[in-house]
């Protein structure tokens, strides 16, 4: 049978390039982590380390392998965490990823509220920024993620299950930081802070649709991923940047004015057909449940509900 630690072993010499250091981050032996490498080589029939230099090094082989070991190594530990809670008494594990533009949302009120009506539902959530959020839903770390990116890869399913309004954020010092609400065309001599139109195509291009509709252009000073950090480059007076309009200054010396003209953010609830979970889909029912949906959706946003059954 095999050993699923020798791919731990693995991660390690990858991650130190040493099989020293490997040892010591494992609180093993260096002949022991040897072994391990010379056991999987054996198994596979390929190197996988080239030594020289002083660091050990990947082969080509052994990063195709390194790929995998990530997908067995978060499979088995899912498959652990969801015994550990069955054997707790609970009815299944769900681990969830909010990205930190959801938490200036109502969600964690209504996630709360999902907490207190499944208790039998070891909950575990993870915030990361949203585009690391996708690699661990890759991975089996997380059942599902709460995100304003959607995805469009095959293998997920996407649905927008809620949205939040978006505001201007100004330094704290600017003429504007003192209004209640305002709209985009206030700003349309200002340098914008702006998310890549990779990730928010939609936003992306709506935003500059708006300036060119009134003979302008966007002057775009920079682009960020995460929202904080847009705030943050605000505050530095390196321009002003669309942020939900709840996201709060937290000190950091920029200033949110909700926009008034029907800029808003959608909220996507985003998981894998190929991972079944019952507690997942408690979750996807409760927010289906609190929450305005669009009737007509595309096919990658469908629920996954309705890609689990398959056609009609």
């Amino acid at each position: 049978m095999f050993d699923a630690r020798l791919l731990q072993t693995l991660l390690a010499v990858a991650e130190h390039k040493s099989f020293v250091r490997a040892a010591e981050a494992l609180h093993a032996t260096q002949p022991g982590v040897s072994q391990h490498i010379a056991k999987l080589e054996t198994h596979f029939g390929v190197k996988l380390f080239t030594r020289g230099g002083g660091l050990v090094e990947l082969t080509a082989a052994g990063a195709a392998i390194l790929a995998h070991a990530h997908t067995v190594l978060a499979s088995i530990n899912r498959l652990e965490g969801e015994a550990e809670a069955w054997a707790q008494g609970y009815a299944g594990a769900l681990h969830i990823g909010l990205s930190s533009a959801v938490l200036a949302s109502d969600l964690p009120t209504v996630l709360r509220k999902f907490k207190q009506e499944h208790p039998q539902v070891r909950f575990e959530a993870t915030v990361r920024s949203a585009d690391e959020l996708g690699p661990l839903l890759d991975l089996g770390v997380l059942d599902a993620m709460l995100t304003t990116l959607p995805s469009h890869k095959d293998e997920h399913l996407s649905h927008q299950i809620g949205a939040q309004r978006l505001g201007v954020a100004v330094p704290a010092d600017h003429p504007l930081a003192s209004r209640e609400s305002a709209g985009i065309e206030e700003f349309f001599d200002e340098p914008f802070i702006v998310v890549p139109r990779n990730l928010h195509g939609e936003l992306h291009d709506k935003l500059i649709a708006r300036f060119h509709d009134a003979g302008r252009a966007l002057h775009i000073a920079a682009q960020e991923v995460a929202f904080p950090s847009v705030l943050a480059r605000v505050a530095l007076g390196e321009g002003v940047g669309l942020v939900p309009a709840r996201l709060g200054d937290h000190g950091s010396g920029a200033v949110i004015i909700p926009l008034d003209d029907g800029f808003i953010l959608p909220i996507y609830y985003v998981t894998r057909g190929d991972l079944p979970n019952s507690a997942e889909h408690l979750l996807f029912n409760h927010l289906e449940a609190t929450s305005c949906l669009a009737a007509d959706r595309p096919r990658h946003e469908r629920t996954p509900d309705e890609t689990r059954q398959g056609p009609d």
